[in-house]
């Protein structure tokens, strides 16, 4: 199986205040752009070297080929790279983070032709020094290579393929084709709820990108139901509640442990200390104090959340570390 990503900026809002590209991922679609609408100021680019591809009849068959067609960007990971782990590509392609990213199977796209998915062309990009030269003499596949598949090697970072359609605009996707969705650092727990409760049924995973402390490295979480968890500790006072949750999920991202406190305070009708942490001697550590140093570096690596009862709407994340 060949994997490629499509970042998404998950910024453009329709006229009833969804998030567009919300939008069509719940729809299970994508969109492919016209060439006139990315962002390479060189995009089509070619340098005609004989008199017959100069002909107006040969720029009109051109213009015919390039005016309609619909282009899909996808990047392709490293040998060995398993996740969109690059950090440029989220910076620039999915609004620094507040986006998320779209893991296709690559054989499926490329295989499937259908009215609704008019395919025509994937093409692994050419990253050169100069723009391409057009001869009269060239096939419309040739023509069409080097028209949408040569960039210059400024944007070899991207490792890009492309696949073409016939028109441009929105596409369903086929089926099979869409395997996983990665949620950014920054992107809000509302869109990423939103994303997961629209594509309920589907056969795709999540992810949540987080950073690996002490290093310039991503990783990819799989988000899990927040239902597992376990109350090792509830407290009732006369003003005040405590509840000690341990949280079994891998994912302890910012994001889900806030939806987390949110769900807890969802069901509660007093008001409440909750703290959070992802094993049993971090939770009896909670009720020494003071604690050691070294117990409190264990807090900082356990101890995952805490929300106070008279500031419910904010979540301390990591309390104990620097």
């Amino acid at each position: 199986m060949r994997i490629a990503y499509k970042f998404i900026q998950n910024i453009a809002v329709d006229t009833d205040g969804v998030k567009r590209d919300i939008r069509t991922i719940c729809n299970q679609k994508l969109y492919a752009a016209t060439y006139r609408t990315l962002n390479d100021p060189f995009e089509c680019s070619v340098r005609y070297k004989d008199e017959n591809a100069k002909d107006k009849a040969f720029e009109s068959k051109i213009y015919s080929l390039l005016y309609n067609a619909g282009i899909l960007s996808l990047f392709k990971a490293q040998p060995n790279v398993h996740f969109p782990s690059s950090e440029t590509m989220w910076t620039y392609y999915a609004n620094s983070h507040n986006g998320f990213c779209i893991a296709y199977d690559l054989d499926v796209l490329e295989a499937t032709h259908s009215q609704d998915f008019d395919i025509i062309d994937c093409i692994d990009i050419r990253y050169q020094n100069n723009s391409p030269e057009i001869y009269s003499t060239d096939s419309i596949e040739v023509m069409r290579e080097k028209h949408f598949g040569r960039k210059s090697v400024s944007w070899k970072r991207e490792n890009e393929i492309r696949i073409i359609f016939n028109t441009s605009g929105l596409k369903i996707i086929p089926q099979n084709a869409l395997l996983a969705i990665y949620f950014g650092l920054n992107m809000p727990l509302e869109d990423r709820q939103t994303i997961i409760s629209g594509l309920e049924g589907v056969d795709v995973d999540f992810y949540q990108i987080e950073t690996i402390p002490n290093c310039y490295k991503l990783k990819a979480t799989k988000v899990d139901s927040i239902a597992n968890i376990e109350i090792i500790k509830a407290e009732r006072k006369p003003m005040v509640d405590n509840l000690t949750i341990l949280y079994k999920s891998e994912a302890k991202d910012r994001q889900t442990i806030e939806m987390l406190v949110k769900a807890i305070r969802e069901s509660l009708s007093r008001p409440t200390n909750i703290c959070i942490v992802d094993d049993m001697k971090s939770g009896l550590l909670l009720d020494k104090y003071p604690p050691t140093e070294d117990e409190r570096r264990y807090l900082s690596q356990h101890w995952i959340g805490m929300s106070t009862f008279d500031a419910p709407e904010y979540v301390l994340y990591y309390p104990e570390r620097d």
